[in-house]
């Protein structure tokens, strides 16, 4: 997992002790094959491409678990087994969207358990929200919300 790769020593290590972690890399897109830049492509082309050109070796080079959801509850099962799995979430991806390096877009998002483990919901009117900086620049970030 993503988190016993991160806990590899930063300094001063061999490789006879690196090699204790297992690394294995999961491909989920390609974005520049044969000399040819992919980012116009639709994510369905990139993926169908990424699988055409490389080959899976158990333990050291795998192709990320997908999964076409057609409706909320598809969705919701698809999470709960990548959370088994021992994974922190999903991204949900439009099969149609380009890549677009450096910029946060509607067609990608995250969903992880604690954003959708709410035990109530509540009410809330948007009455501000400021101009992001970063990688959230040209969207507004923050946002300041009112509860009656």
């Amino acid at each position: 997992s993503f988190q016993k790769f991160s806990t590899r020593a930063k300094a001063k290590i061999d490789a006879q002790t690196v090699s204790k972690v297992p690394v294995c890399v999961f491909a989920f897109d390609l974005l520049y094959h044969n000399e040819v830049d992919l980012l116009d492509q639709p994510l369905f082309v990139r993926q169908r491409l990424l699988r055409d050109t490389f080959c899976a070796k158990k333990g050291y080079f795998q192709f990320a678990r997908e999964r076409e959801c057609k409706d909320a509850s598809a969705l919701e099962d698809f999470l709960q087994k990548s959370l088994k799995a021992g994974c922190e979430g999903l991204v949900v991806k439009s099969l149609n969207s380009k890549y677009v390096p450096g910029k946060r877009e509607n067609s990608w998002l995250k969903l992880k358990p604690d954003y959708t483990e709410v035990g109530d919901s509540i009410d809330v009117v948007p009455v501000g929200a400021w101009h992001g900086n970063g990688r959230k620049a040209g969207w507004f970030s923050p946002f300041l919300l009112a509860v009656y």
